[in-house]
């Protein structure tokens, strides 16, 4: 199921699915020592894969297979963790601090066509994450650190999609949405559960929100009031740092206040997609024409296309075109993503220095920032 119906927001950014990436399991040690690009591979009989989240401690990472089933993936490779009963493909959206859980959805046929958010750990195995009272399917995109709290979208006859907060305490809570709008999608939630993170739709058209128990849905707004959306999608583990992008060009907020990362040189849309712990760490991508670019910020480097700047590092990118960057481990050293191997669509896990930790690394990221202004 396509989350594509929002508005433009979903055109370029959104609308390569978050259902088409990866959930990567990585351990540091086993996969690499220095700097270096990791291919994950597929299973057996597979044709592409792609990563969507690594655990905080940079230990796991989630994957899909040909959309076949949610994957996790460590230095020994992937393991399918397997289907929700009667499912006949599923995929894999984020994943917890440890990489004990991860959120994502199963594709069902019988009795109707629909898509149910699910929660895996492994404890306990599958878990059918239902939907909102009268709604007919749900959407998993995000989970705490700690695997309890899980956030996405429940949808209604109309397809109307509404933000949820589940807790296997509480079952699925309605976050409702921004004044005046009729749809919402939480999107990821904080290391400690308390801010969640995602798009409403609002009476201005679409806006990057952001929700705490205490305070509930705030909207975000626009960089520019030329800027028609915004739309949020990644989170630091305090909440404080949302991830996301306004008009076209890659913005975060910081305690809602909104910054610009602008876009690479030539770029025609630009999204800051995910964060480390304490937001120092942006991944992201830029659009230029139809092809994508896999993109880093930080302060001392500003906006990169790391396609660029990982060879600097030494990295050999011979074979790739990284596209996305999905997410980043807490410390900001391990980075995980898709991209062209070769011709095939593959997620790959890089494992870099910390931005900013050598002054070579200072003077490469001066070098090579290419930035757009809103």
């Amino acid at each position: 199921m396509s989350t594509c119906n929002m508005s433009r927001v979903r055109s370029r950014a959104a609308c390569v699915p978050a259902t088409a990436a990866m959930l990567l399991g990585l351990s540091c040690a086993s996969v690499a020592t220095a700097q270096s690009i990791v291919n994950i591979g597929v299973s057996p009989g597979g044709s592409w894969s792609g990563a969507s989240a690594v655990s905080g401690n940079g230990s796991a990472v989630a994957a899909n297979v040909d959309m076949m089933s949610a994957y996790r993936w460590t230095g020994s490779g992937l393991t399918s963790i397997g289907l929700l009963p009667g499912a006949f493909a599923g995929s894999a959206e984020d994943i917890s601090a440890d990489g004990s859980a991860i959120v994502g959805n199963a594709f069902f046929d019988m009795p109707e066509e629909t898509v149910r958010a699910y929660r895996w750990t492994s404890s306990g195995g599958m878990q059918n994450l239902g939907t909102l009272d009268g709604h007919f399917a749900s959407i998993g995109y995000g989970i705490s650190g700690d695997g309890s709290i899980v956030t996405g979208a429940s949808l209604d006859a109309d397809f109307n999609s509404t933000a949820f907060r589940w807790t296997s305490g509480n079952g699925m809570q309605s976050l409702g949405t921004l004044n005046g709008g009729i749809s919402s999608e939480g999107r990821r939630v904080s290391h400690d559960g308390s801010t969640i993170v995602g798009v409403s739709g609002s009476a201005d058209g679409d806006r990057a929100f952001r929700w705490t128990s205490s305070g509930g849905m705030q909207n975000l707004g626009v960089l520019s009031s030329e800027d028609a959306s915004s739309s949020a999608y990644g989170v630091s583990a305090d909440g404080s740092v949302v991830t996301g992008f306004s008009g076209n060009v890659a913005v975060i907020w910081v305690n809602g206040v909104a910054q610009s990362l602008g876009a690479l040189n030539g770029a025609d849309f630009a999204v800051a997609y995910t964060s480390n712990a304490d937001g120092s760490v942006i991944g992201g991508y830029s659009f230029i024409g139809f092809s994508a670019y896999a993109t880093m910020w930080s302060q001392e480097l500003g906006l990169v296309d790391l396609n660029s700047y990982l060879p600097t590092l030494g990295i050999d990118l011979t074979g790739w075109q990284l596209q996305y960057t999905r997410d980043i481990s807490f410390d900001g050293n391990t980075i995980v993503g898709e991209g062209m191997f070769n011709g095939e669509f593959r997620g790959w896990v890089v494992t870099v220095p910390a931005p900013g930790s050598a002054g070579v690394l200072i003077a490469a990221g001066a070098m090579m920032s290419r930035r757009r202004r809103a």
